[in-house]
């Protein structure tokens, strides 16, 4: 068994071996990541965007993009159409309109036959729930004495008086 003054003068060089150790690493991976970062400059200065073409069915953004450039030609077809009235430019914003409400029912037959292929049916409720609506009750409405009325019977009674 050591003395405590032994042990003692032990702990403080293993601490300061330990110590030492943790600086250089710590140094080694300071330097490394310079020259990562100095490697990656170096590599985007180089770098040209690339486009990247797939095979196979269009994606759903890429339907929407179609979508929202056809609505984007039809209000160009608008807006000279009312600069400069003419059947040839009408014509061309009718044409556009009918395009615009082909590709619109197109991407909803898509996303119900998507919903249908996948054989899932909590999908399929979950597309069929989307679309309910649930309109509750009658807006409020004002009585011969301009009073509001909030009660659906009230309501009811209120209408068929007038007619």
């Amino acid at each position: 068994m050591l003395c405590p003054e032994c042990d003692k003068a032990r702990r403080q060089q293993w601490l300061a071996t330990k110590s030492a150790s943790h600086v250089t690493a710590d140094k080694r991976s300071l330097t490394e990541k310079s020259e990562s970062k100095q490697k990656q400059t170096a590599h985007s200065s180089l770098s040209v965007a690339t486009r990247v073409y797939r095979k196979g069915k269009p994606s759903v953004s890429s339907k929407i993009k179609d979508i929202r450039k056809a609505f984007a030609a039809k209000l160009r077809c608008w807006r000279r159409y009312k600069a400069n009235p003419d059947n040839a430019l009408k014509l061309k914003y009718y044409q556009c309109t009918q395009t615009c409400k082909q590709l619109i029912t197109d991407h909803e037959k898509n996303c119900e036959t998507r919903v249908l292929d996948t054989d899932n049916i909590g999908a399929f409720y979950k597309f069929v729930n989307r679309r309910l609506g649930n309109k509750t009750g009658i807006s409020p409405l004002h009585d011969e004495s301009g009073k509001l009325v909030l009660d659906d019977c009230s309501k009811a009674n209120n209408y068929t008086t007038t007619i």
